[in-house]
């Protein structure tokens, strides 16, 4: 709220009525726009945004001859007690802030929404969500970009851990792919006698002119794709196979669009389903099984902030997280079954978590609106 206020109170001049265009107007400028990061907390973007302003007008604005041997001191001091006003008193202020990387299925269906804020109410951290694919996830999480890591590519999270990217791996729940399309379903999945049965009938269909969306970004579905096309003995680089590069919600409005179908998982799919004209036309069995784990990022390597990494793993593990993820239902039905081993250690400090007032599980509305969400578009 404070910083839209700032942007308002005190927008940036368009021009140094002092200079037209010199390298200070442009660097006066570019402080003004660039200088609030959103890790700062909102109260200290409004002192920081006040200190640039006068930062920006003491040396851009006409200044009478007496007061310019006071510009520097002045400004300085201004600096100087927004910093100390925007710095925690206890130094522990940014060590509060908590950069989760995951999937987009764990925020399109709503989860995060749900079972953050508990976290966060519990734990005392602040949780910034990084919404993409899973390989992006991965790569954020190799470049010291993120501090966890909550995915659903079992093979690709171990070699991340092999490779020594990431510590402390955690089952932390599961659900199932499924297959939609066109409620005619000219490839006949509906009687498909399993998952391989059932790519092998889109491969014939797509030869009839029926198309697959595939959403072609490195993420853990489109992963999950390329497996169960190997696993079904079909080459699935053909025309009719559309790579669309989109996270899970983009591509099923894509295949609604074009009437195509698409491997899509169940949580995404429940959450969304209302708004699109496609059908459930295959589901069931391990081969599309789904499995989420969650990590930290190796602080050996980089300056993570490993402290809350293992608060969130330890809470997403414990009886109390466990059972938030359990009581996520979405138009009556369960999305996620948890499968993490919860520890002795765990349950007694769920007791306490327990402490903390929580909301009842109940459809969501909009997916990670309780988290500051920095949810990126393409690919998802």
């Amino acid at each position: 709220m404070l910083r839209e206020a700032a942007a308002v109170i005190l927008p940036p001049p368009r021009r140094c009525a002092n200079s037209s265009g010199r390298p200070a107007a442009r660097f006066v400028a570019a402080l003004e726009y660039n200088a609030a990061p959103d890790w700062l907390p909102a109260a200290g973007d409004l002192c920081m945004a006040f200190a640039l302003k006068l930062f920006s007008l003491w040396f851009c604005l006409p200044t009478p001859r007496f007061l310019r041997g006071w510009r520097v001191p002045v400004v300085l001091v201004a600096l100087a007690v927004s910093a100390a006003l925007v710095a925690p008193a206890d130094g522990q202020g940014a060590s509060r802030l908590l950069r989760l990387a995951t999937t987009t299925s764990t925020d399109n269906s709503g989860l995060l929404a749900h079972i953050l804020p508990r976290f966060e109410r519990a734990r005392g951290y602040a949780v910034q969500v990084i919404s993409v694919g899973t390989g992006k996830a991965l790569r954020l999480g190799e470049n010291g970009d993120v501090d966890v890591i909550l995915v659903h590519d079992p093979r690709s999270e171990r070699r991340f851990i092999a490779r020594g990217h990431g510590v402390e791996r955690r089952a932390v729940m599961a659900n199932d792919f499924i297959i939609a399309g066109p409620r005619a379903d000219p490839g006949r999945l509906r009687e498909a006698a399993s998952t391989a049965d059932a790519f092998r009938r889109l491969h014939e269909s797509g030869g009839g002119g029926a198309l697959f969306v595939s959403r072609g970004d490195d993420s853990g579905t489109h992963k999950k794709e390329l497996d169960l096309w190997r696993a079904a003995g079909v080459d699935a680089r053909r025309a009719w196979r559309r790579e669309v590069g989109q996270g899970m919600g983009r591509a099923l409005q894509i295949a609604d669009e074009l009437q195509a179908y698409i491997l899509i998982d169940r949580a995404t799919w429940t959450f969304l389903k209302h708004n699109t004209s496609l059908a459930l036309l295959f589901e069931g069995g391990e081969a599309l099984r789904n499995h989420y784990g969650v990590m930290a990022v190796n602080p050996a390597r980089h300056a993570t902030n490993i402290d809350g990494a293992r608060a969130l793993i330890d809470w997403l593990t414990s009886a109390a997280g466990q059972a938030a993820i359990g009581a996520y239902t979405v138009h009556g039905t369960q999305l996620f079954m948890p499968t993490a081993t919860v520890s002795p250690a765990s349950e007694s400090q769920s007791a306490t978590d327990a402490a903390t007032p929580s909301q009842t599980a109940t459809d969501a509305s909009t997916p990670s609106q309780a988290s500051q969400s920095a949810t990126e578009t393409a690919p998802q």
